[in-house]
């Protein structure tokens, strides 16, 4: 019987989905298949959170984010005295829910707010590893590789 195959968990920035960052990382995916001789899947998934209309950028595309950021209409950002998001028990049940039906990813790759989150993920596990065992939904887990998190 063949072994499954090693798998790529690739978490998308904000205001993106799966389908675009797979699009987006075809070079990098190409360069991996062929250092590697074929052995990862990659895995896109979307993140829980549909974006409002005004933050929607590209056509045809239901554009998502992991976190939303909650603000009163009549503040500007660089008054806030605090900064308050909304979804970020979705994106954990989401992304441990990945973990939990792929148990063989070695590898996650992240870009901006998927970034945050997957570094948000690993501190609750340091602090709070009762209620966040990041290992137990991730067992094989080798390598992260993070990329312009805000």
């Amino acid at each position: 019987m063949e072994s499954e195959k090693s798998k790529i968990l690739f978490l998308h920035g904000y205001a993106q989905n799966g389908h675009i960052f797979n699009t987006r990382t075809k070079n990098l995916q190409k360069q991996l298949n062929k250092k590697f001789n074929n052995n990862f899947e990659f895995i896109f998934p979307d993140a829980p959170l549909i974006l409002d209309k005004e933050e929607q950028t590209v056509e045809n595309e239901t554009i998502r984010g992991w976190l939303k950021y909650i603000k009163d209409k009549d503040t500007k950002f660089y008054e806030l005295k605090s900064v308050q998001y909304s979804g970020l028990t979705e994106a954990i049940n989401s992304i441990y829910k990945i973990g939990d039906d792929n148990p063989n990813i070695k590898i996650i790759i992240s870009f901006s707010q998927g970034t945050v989150i997957l570094i948000l993920l690993i501190l609750l596990n340091l602090y709070k590893k009762d209620l966040y065992d990041f290992k137990k939904h991730f067992p094989n887990l080798k390598c992260l590789i993070c990329a312009s998190g805000f």
